[in-house]
């Protein structure tokens, strides 16, 4: 079973704040990525890291057609923020 996310956004510092379905917000931080994986070192050199958005089956984040991340990956070891409805975490972060 994949937790399905309703919504997505970038924050600075390489971070990610995922909605799920369930209103839970998971914090991911994608720096380590950088290291391990070279597709996503191109987030540090240009605004696509701004261009993120959510898969149509909703399991998963999507940059471009080589940058992903799955709804599972994101779940398991993201950091669980808080419930939070996405006009909340907009205000939080200063979005919108």
């Amino acid at each position: 079973m994949f937790h399905k996310i309703s919504n997505v956004m970038a924050i600075p510092d390489y971070k990610i704040m995922v909605m799920f379905e369930n209103e839970v917000v998971k914090e991911y931080d994608l720096k380590p990525l950088f290291e391990q994986y070279k597709q996503f070192c191109k987030l540090k050199e240009n605004e696509l890291y701004y261009d993120i958005h959510v898969g149509k089956d909703r399991c998963g984040v999507i940059w471009d057609d080589e940058t992903d991340l799955s709804s599972e990956e994101i779940w398991d070891n993201g950091v669980t923020y808080k419930k939070l409805t996405l006009k909340e975490l907009e205000k939080e972060f200063g979005l919108k």
